[in-house]
């Protein structure tokens, strides 16, 4: 990073800020980008950086000029989980709600992170190219937590932000290092790192036992409200006396597809893709929730999808396969034009859809397991496919011959391997 860059941010960017300073000719590009930078306050609207306090803007500046050094503000492995300042009992619905202090860190950790990624061009996307409503996604604190007037804190939106508490962009930092998920240098674009992180979403994450309640919260991941990023990427041990769980090893939990919906969100917000949470089925005695990657046009079929049995093959496929387009979204869930019962049909299709092509190790034990109890193959095989698919479109895919033909090359049913999920 340029160290004209750096002293022209220390020395200018709080006036800009404040809207006493315009932008130089060569960062005029970042102009809209800065509108969209807002943050709720404690009246309840959201207010442009021209409107915060000089303190606030002074924070943004500090943090942004030291992540342009190369530096951080605070030492990422030494900030704790915000505190939940809401109470409930055991069979209360969760809910999160935190300190302001605790929302602005957060906060303004990520728009320093985004603005600091985007000036040192160590990705291959940029978010001035972003429109407004992406940018809001990546910018506007109403899209982390919004302000409750009754508690005095901000509160989880699950309809914005899913079942997750968000953390630090520091640790997100570390953890898509770690795991090879960031690709925007000359490796790969948004898509591939979108498919990178699905991929370890995959190979990782594990849905939660019981009830969305503040007491299996707790027993699941040592937290009284929407489960924390940071402790789904660390994992956490179960507390509770169900006998599935009864070891101590620590398993990657998410609360079903929206606490993977949040996920997704508040991880791939750091490397600067926006990601909308989209309910499938308004209506529903039980709603669903999915990814939207609205820069790429894409969409999981399901918020769980990368971790349904049916995702797992030998050899395993990309998971960005699991993502469908516009117009498949459109004719699976575009509701009205889609009823409630067809959207309902068609949740985690596109799994099943690439089962068919890749014949996963849960479908080959499923067949396996129906020869051995002297069932005809399609009673074991067709069902899974029975909600898209008739008994006659199945026979003409050659089915339960290319199943016996991929079990054979494995040397029978005994040698099928174990599907590569996580176990917890």
């Amino acid at each position: 990073m340029s160290d004209e860059l750096v002293r022209y941010a220390r020395d200018h960017l709080e006036r800009i800020l404040a809207g006493e300073e315009e932008l130089p000719l060569e960062y005029e590009k970042y102009k809209h980008v800065l509108r969209a930078i807002q943050w709720q306050d404690s009246s309840g609207g959201p207010t442009l950086t021209s409107s915060w306090t000089a303190s606030m803007r002074r924070d943004l500046v500090k943090r942004l000029v030291a992540l342009l050094q190369g530096n951080v503000v605070f030492d990422p492995t030494q900030v704790k989980t915000p505190r939940n300042i809401f109470e409930d009992d055991d069979d209360g619905l969760p809910t999160t709600i935190l300190r302001e202090q605790d929302a602005w860190n957060i906060f303004v950790s990520h728009i320093a992170n985004s603005l600091a990624l985007d000036l040192s061009g160590k990705l291959n996307w940029s978010i001035t190219d972003y429109s407004w409503g992406q940018l809001l996604i990546l910018l506007d604190s109403r899209s982390f937590f919004e302000w409750s007037h009754g508690i005095r804190g901000y509160y989880i939106n699950i309809y914005v932000s899913g079942y997750v508490t968000p953390t630090y962009p520091g640790i997100v930092h570390g953890f898509l290092n770690a795991n090879n998920i960031i690709r925007g240098d000359l490796r790969g674009d948004r898509l591939d790192s979108i498919g990178a992180l699905l991929n370890w979403c995959r190979g990782n994450l594990h849905h939660f036992s019981k009830e969305a309640s503040m007491g299996n919260m707790e027993n699941q991941w040592q937290y009284r409200g929407w489960p924390p990023v940071r402790r789904m990427i660390e994992g956490t041990p179960n507390n509770d006396l169900d006998p599935a769980y009864t070891d101590s090893r620590k398993c990657r939990r998410t609360a079903g597809c929206w606490g993977t919906t949040g996920f997704i969100q508040a991880v791939l917000r750091v490397i600067n893709i926006p990601v909308q949470l989209v309910i499938l089925g308004w209506g529903w005695s039980r709603m669903h929730a999915t990814p939207h990657f609205v820069t790429e046009g894409m969409y999981l079929s399901d918020g769980d999808s990368p971790y349904n049995n049916f995702a797992y093959a030998t050899p395993p496929y990309p998971a960005k396969e699991l993502l469908i387009d516009q117009s498949t979204f459109d004719s699976w869930f575009g509701y009205p034009n889609v009823s409630l019962a067809d959207c309902y049909r068609n949740l985690g299709r596109q799994v099943y859809e690439l089962a068919l092509k890749y014949l996963p190790n849960y479908l080959l034990k499923r067949y396996c397991q129906g020869l051995s109890l002297g069932y005809p193959p399609e009673q074991t095989v067709y069902e899974h496919f029975s909600r898209w698919y008739t008994e006659s479109e199945l026979q003409a895919l050659d089915l339960v011959n290319r199943i016996q033909a991929k079990v054979d090359s494995f040397g029978g049913c005994q040698n099928i391997p174990q599907i590569t999920g996580p176990q917890c």
